[in-house]
């Protein structure tokens, strides 16, 4: 198989539903790796199969869900190959990991649209660069490109959210209509609610057309939740997606004592634009609150940071106190080792003649390094 050194892309590039989806054409999909790299490879299609797609599109992620194949994609790579390597230090040993494979197709609004598939693959990688794996079966929908009458907004879907929960807060993400004009809606509804059949919501909040992204803060950490993104025009809502459930995860501390505590900080810190819910009823944030509320979070946030690196220096502090007492210790005993020896050098001088009697009298305008020398010549002796 051809080895090629590509790196993960920058950014992540967006699947558009826009075509029918035939799952597990690619087969054999499998990993190595070594201290550089780790290997996906797969058997590479016949040109039938791979008919005139442009490309190969790679997905994997820590989270099985975010390889459906609604989800983003992290690497593109052209032509009908049949392996990628991506960067080791990416992988975590000892963790598992999920992948999987599609030929791409760029359409004629140069998007890159998703085509044949294969299973998913299940994978760790352990120190010394040994790989476990497993294949697990999918059926993918079958996607189909449905505009609908102008002007006619029965036909439009909202589309899958894809949710990222952590303890008190989640994001959410969605993909941008491909084939509404912006005039077709004026900004995207989220909406949160405690109940499956989405009453009694605890958020609603607009967000601009040019976003696909929220997060939403102020969550209960191991509760379930269920979130629904619609289109808004005017005061109508339309283009209603599927009910998306979620459960946030155990809380974690922010004491930056461990590395599931810095990981959370480091992802509370990133730039997104967030919500948050008001004690527990309806809110519908404007930009200029959701503004406030990510510095208030940002605030936060570095405050914590600032407290553990202060605890992180009191620590470093006390254990240099400690370094320097016990090297003057040892800087004591040698100075005393030091004149013992010196002694023993002018004794034994002043018993064998009147040259070297005079030696120790000139000792105290030795360097160290000759004093240490004289020390070494009576060890000798």
């Amino acid at each position: 198989m051809k080895f090629k050194h590509l790196g993960l892309l920058l950014g992540l590039a967006l699947f558009v539903p826009t075509l029918s989806v035939n799952a597990a054409k690619i087969s054999n999909l499998s990993v190595n790796g070594n201290s550089d790299y780790l290997n996906i490879n797969w058997d590479q299609l016949s040109s039938t199969d791979f008919d005139n797609a442009d490309g190969y599109a790679v997905q994997w992620s820590d989270r099985e869900s975010n390889t459906d194949i609604t989800d983003s994609v992290a690497n593109y790579i052209e032509n009908n190959n049949d392996d990628i390597a991506l960067r080791r230090n990416s992988f975590e040993n000892d963790t598992y990991y999920y992948a999987r494979i599609y030929t791409y197709k760029i359409d004629g609004s140069n998007r890159k649209v998703l085509g044949n598939g294969s299973d998913r693959l299940k994978f760790k990688i352990s120190f010394q660069n040994e790989v476990t794996s497993e294949t697990i079966s999918v059926t993918d929908p079958v996607i189909n490109n449905d505009t609908g009458e102008a002007n006619d907004t029965s036909n439009f879907e909202f589309g899958t959210l894809r949710k990222y929960p952590y303890d008190t807060f989640s994001d959410l993400f969605w993909s941008r209509p491909s084939e509404m004009a912006t005039s077709d809606f004026d900004e995207f509804l989220i909406v949160l609610s405690e109940n499956s059949d989405m009453t009694d919501p605890i958020l609603k909040t607009g967000v601009d057309r040019d976003s696909t992204s929220v997060r939403v803060t102020g969550l209960t950490p191991e509760k379930n939740y269920y979130a629904q993104g619609h289109f808004k025009k005017n005061s109508d809502t339309f283009g209603d997606s599927p009910v998306k459930q979620f459960k946030t995860i155990a809380a974690i501390p922010r004491d930056s004592s461990t590395r599931q505590s810095r990981n959370i900080i480091k992802v509370e810190n990133r730039a997104i634009r967030k919500v948050s819910i008001d004690g527990g009823t309806v809110s519908t944030t404007s930009s200029t609150s959701s503004t406030t509320s990510s510095s208030s979070n940002i605030s936060t946030t570095t405050a914590v940071s600032t407290s553990s690196q202060s605890t992180i220096n009191n620590a470093d502090e006390a254990t240099a106190k400690i370094k320097i007492a016990d090297l003057k210790r040892q800087i004591s005993s040698l100075q005393s080792e030091l004149r013992k020896w010196e002694a023993k050098v002018g004794t034994t001088s002043s018993t064998t003649s009147t040259r070297t009697t005079s030696t120790p009298k000139r000792s105290s305008g030795l360097s160290v390094r000759e004093r240490l020398k004289l020390i070494l010549e009576a060890k000798r002796k």
